[in-house]
């Protein structure tokens, strides 16, 4: 497939036209293209505090996480955006997750065919604790990126969104301990500070309570 295929491509193309939070109540629309922005800037300011290695391994680092930042949805293009709900829910979440996860992987391999770094971009399985770290990176920042859409809605006034933002920062409350544990159980992995995910724990609290609060965020 040639980059300029890429312009008109019927599938890519739909990117701008996934939107997400399907089975809620939305006063703005979000496609996947918007939300995959905000996740490439959230890993990027997650990284570039969460590592303190030297400047060649940090600029490589930052760019395989931006690169994985922005093809997370990718897959979508086949799937559209189904609901975390479904996916996730307790009668068949998980098959339903595998049977997507195939059909999407053999999907994308038909689509790129030859571009095997989208295709590494792509895949969603980690080959080694470092990529498992970049996965996790790339998916604080998703949830940080599901969180300021949800507050931007309940500011707007949309009350059905609530309990989205409750639900949200819990989760991204479970994989920041979800991330220290990778660092805990891998001591081989340098280079990142372990200090950095408490704060940001400690950080989400107190922007939750004083969101409450206040109706706003302020620091």
């Amino acid at each position: 497939m040639e980059i300029l295929q890429f312009v008109n491509d019927e599938h890519v193309s739909s990117i701008d036209n996934i939107f997400r939070w399907g089975m809620a109540r939305t006063i703005k629309d979000e496609n996947i293209a918007g939300h995959s922005w905000w996740v490439v800037m959230f890993s990027y300011l997650i990284a570039n505090e969460f590592y303190l290695g030297e400047s060649t391994s940090k600029n490589s680092l930052l760019l395989k996480v931006m690169v994985k930042a922005q093809t997370h949805d990718l897959d979508e293009i086949f799937s559209d955006d189904v609901s975390h709900d479904v996916k996730y829910n307790e009668f068949n979440g998980e098959q339903l997750k595998e049977s997507i996860s195939t059909y999407t992987s053999k999907m994308l391999n038909k689509k790129f065919q030859g571009m095997d770094g989208l295709l590494e971009a792509v895949k969603h399985t980690a080959d080694t604790e470092f990529e498992e770290v970049i996965f996790a990176i790339v998916k604080l920042a998703d949830w940080l990126a599901c969180i300021k859409y949800v507050v931007a809605e309940v500011s707007m006034g949309n009350k059905s969104m609530e309990s989205k933002l409750a639900k949200c920062v819990n989760k991204l409350s479970n994989h920041i301990d979800y991330t220290a544990g990778i660092l805990d159980s891998n001591p081989m992995i340098e280079g990142f500070d372990r200090g950095f995910l408490m704060v940001m724990k400690s950080d989400l609290v107190y922007f939750y309570n004083d969101f409450w609060k206040n109706g706003k965020y302020s620091n």
